[in-house]
């Protein structure tokens, strides 16, 4: 969806970037501690996030029923995107790197060569790695 891996990985934060990414307002997810209508929003929320990834109203039910194997098939998956263009598959980012950065690609392996070689020092080859990676 575009946002930093860590915030997925804390608790309430993650589901705040949730509701924010989907409905634009991050605190709605307060209404999960509505007893019984928090069942329709979980239910609500996972259709919706199907359909952000451009994905069927069946989708979505998958992943009410059987989360773990449809968030692993969103996850790892190489034709579903985000509808705001961006993908999602934990691979692209590297593979999309060398595709679409052909003189970055080649500026990145020189720099490792001189890296292996002892040509520069680690910090500096991370320093040109990451600021080619940005490009």
């Amino acid at each position: 969806m575009g946002r930093k891996g860590w915030e997925s990985i804390i608790p309430f934060y993650s589901t705040y970037v949730l509701f924010e990414e989907l409905y634009g307002n991050g605190w709605k997810f307060l209404l999960l501690l509505v007893p019984i209508f928090n069942i329709y929003v979980i239910v609500k929320v996972l259709i919706d996030l199907a359909h952000k990834f451009n994905q069927s109203t069946a989708f979505g039910w998958g992943l009410v029923l059987l989360f773990p194997a449809f968030m692993c098939i969103m996850a790892f998956s190489n034709d579903i995107q985000c509808d705001n263009g961006i993908e999602v598959n934990a691979f692209d980012d590297v593979s999309s790197f060398l595709h679409n950065n052909n003189s970055s690609a080649d500026e990145l392996i020189k720099y490792k060569q001189l890296y292996d070689d002892g040509g520069i020092s680690k910090e500096e080859y991370e320093q040109k790695k990451d600021e080619l990676l940005r490009k």
